[in-house]
Formats: C-alpha cells, sequence, structure tokens
C-alpha cells in the first residue's frame, strides 16, 4: 500500500483495490481505479465537494462506533474533539488511523485551567476507544497556531496509542511545525510537500 500526501489534511491510501482519499480538498489526479471519498466533518479545510466529485463512494456524516465495508476495507468511526469523526481504516493485513480534527485542542497562553483540564479530559476520553488497535500509520494535527503545546495532542497519541508511524497533517502553511516534531521523535514521518509517500 501506498499513503500519498495531497496537502493540508488530505491524503489517498492505495490498496489493491481502489484509492481511499481522506479529507481530500485538492490535488488528486483520478486513474482508472475505483475512488472512495472518506470525509472527516463538514468544515472547508477537511470538505470540498468538488475535490472528491470523482469518488465512486462518498463516505460522509458516519458516527462514532459505525462501521463500514468498502472495497475490501473495513471503516470504523471514532469519536473527535471537534466536528466529526476520526476514523480507522483496516485493509490489507493493516489498520491506518485519520485523526479528523481529534486533538487536544487548548491554548496554554489563553485558556484558563479548567478549560485545558476539560480539554483533556475530552480527548483522553476519545483514545480511550483506540487504546488495544494495533496502528501502523496515523495522520494527526500538528497545528503551530495553538502555540507552545503545538504538538501536545500528538505526543499523548504516541504515547498512549504507539502507532508504528505518525504523519503530521493540519500544519497550515507552516511544513516546519512537523519537522521539528520528526526530529523529536523517530516514528514520525514529516511528509510536508503534496505529493510524497510513504510505502505501508
Amino acid at each position: 500500500m501506498r499513503l500519498t500526501y495531497l496537502g493540508y489534511s488530505g491524503f489517498c491510501l492505495e490498496t489493491r483495490n481502489a484509492d481511499f482519499l481522506m479529507d481530500c480538498i485538492g490535488g488528486y489526479r483520478r486513474g482508472s481505479r475505483p475512488v472512495a471519498a472518506l470525509v472527516s466533518h463538514d468544515h472547508a479545510d477537511h470538505w470540498r465537494p468538488a475535490a472528491v466529485a470523482c469518488a465512486d463512494v462518498l463516505v460522509r456524516g458516519m458516527v462514532p462506533g459505525e462501521t463500514r465495508e468498502i472495497y475490501g476495507a473495513r471503516i470504523r468511526a471514532y469519536g473527535s474533539t471537534d466536528e466529526g469523526v476520526s476514523f480507522l481504516i483496516s485493509v490489507e493485513g493493516k489498520q491506518i488511523f485519520h485523526a479528523g480534527d481529534l486533538n487536544f485542542w487548548h491554548w496554554a497562553e489563553e485558556s484558563t485551567p479548567e478549560e485545558v483540564a476539560q480539554a483533556r479530559a475530552d480527548y483522553e476520553n476519545v483514545l480511550s476507544t483506540l487504546r488495544g488497535e494495533k496502528i501502523h500509520a496515523a495522520m494527526f494535527p500538528v497545528d503551530p497556531r495553538m502555540g507552545r503545546d503545538y504538538a501536545l495532542g500528538a505526543e499523548l497519541f504516541l504515547k498512549e496509542i504507539q502507532p508504528e508511524k505518525l504523519i503530521p497533517m493540519h500544519f497550515w502553511n507552516h511544513p516546519e511545525a512537523a519537522w521539528e516534531f520528526a526530529r523529536l521523535h523517530p516514528r514520525v514521518a514529516a511528509m510536508t510537500a503534496p505529493g510524497s509517500y510513504l510505502i505501508l
């Protein structure tokens, strides 16, 4: 399988049977293979109808716990700490996780201690549903807008869920955030140029 970065939070997972687009807002060119487009939520930076108009199957509006079988892959929705869901794709003996907007969202320089504690509790609640899953690759937000704790959610995900690989996303126009996080963690692969890919 090949996982290709399309930009922002968008990726394409190429399996034997199909291409699976995840939160694609552009950068994908359809070939001859079937295409399934997975949309975590309706924010414009994750969902642009024109970008996935080529898809044969559109998976949108899932709820946590829901499962769908598409082109030989099992897709299970998990919770989020923002809109919509995160999702886990089980295919060809591997499990690939896309966080959508799941993260430990807080701004330490601005949030009250109570707000930070609530944000952490909400985040830990979703993580608890993922414990025990063997995740081979996870795409997860590393967002420099959050200031000094820009990667704290990703660090906790690495520690508690222990994916084999974590790929930063949602870093806006600051690829240096992904590079720095990858420098600090050997299991992190920074793909910051659209078209870059990993073989899974």
